[in-house]
């Protein structure tokens, strides 16, 4: 496993060499449950005194299966609310569909950091909008009860229309165990645009607030928190939840 570690981490540098988290407002871990089918459904809401990024809303909806103890499987429909080119509000719209793929590449605690890899294909709805393919890699450290997970995130536009542009993200959470039901800590997200743009900070999308993860019974787990826009190109404020429910085959 050690290996493909390796190999991965270098496709991730050549490509920076050359966000928020694309595939939402989602913090990924690199585990696996082999013959767990989950259904997951997320979404989150911009607040902004400019009327061209307030009541943005995007949700998002999927069925996922553990594969194997390193493969886990989950397409997703997704739909939006947002603005037009000419500024006028629409109502929700079918923007996409996605192919989500993790792969858990390290056994939990065996290496200092435990190592996961995350491949998605977006097939857009939309006219005029090209489909999109994304990398990430997925860390995770514990450290004492506090979990700590990184997202190294890679999008490229890909099909008819597409630009030829890699964009970057980051995303980072750290939770704080309490118990099982009960895991306070915070986000963060950039969405830093395309990489060879040389977008300032302002110009990309920082965002960071307090989030509550927990289990309310085994099966049923719960992600809601409010993040602060820290840049311009950010909203004031976003509201975001993802609940999940799963079952062992």
């Amino acid at each position: 496993m050690r290996k493909w570690f390796w190999v991965v981490l270098c496709v991730l540098v050549l490509h920076l060499g050359g966000g928020q988290a694309f595939a939402g407002l989602k913090v990924y871990d690199p585990y696996v449950e082999k013959k767990e089918m989950e259904f997951e459904a997320r979404g989150n809401i911009d607040f902004d005194k400019d009327a061209r990024k307030d009541n943005l809303q995007k949700q998002k909806y999927g069925l996922g299966y553990g594969v194997t103890d390193h493969w886990f499987t989950e397409v997703y429909g997704e739909v939006e609310k947002k603005y037009n080119d000419d500024g006028e509000d629409l109502n929700f719209k079918f923007t996409e569909v996605e192919w989500e793929n993790k792969f858990q590449l390290t056994e939990p605690g065996k290496y200092p950091v435990d190592v996961g890899f995350l491949l998605e294909y977006g097939i857009s709805a939309e006219d005029k909008h090209a489909d999109k393919l994304e990398w990430a890699l997925l860390l995770d450290k514990d450290i004492g009860k506090v979990e700590n997970i990184a997202n190294l995130i890679l999008e490229h536009e890909v099909g008819g229309g597409h630009k030829n542009e890699t964009e970057g993200g980051f995303a980072w959470a750290s939770l704080y165990s309490v118990n099982y039901h009960f895991k306070p800590g915070f986000e963060y997200y950039a969405d830093f645009g395309g990489l060879n743009g040389g977008k300032s900070f302002d110009e990309q999308k920082h965002q960071i607030g307090p989030v509550l993860h927990g289990n309310i019974v085994r099966h049923f787990s719960y992600d809601i928190g409010y993040l602060f826009g820290v840049s311009d190109a950010a909203p004031q404020g976003e509201l975001k939840w993802i609940v999940e429910m799963a079952h062992d085959f």
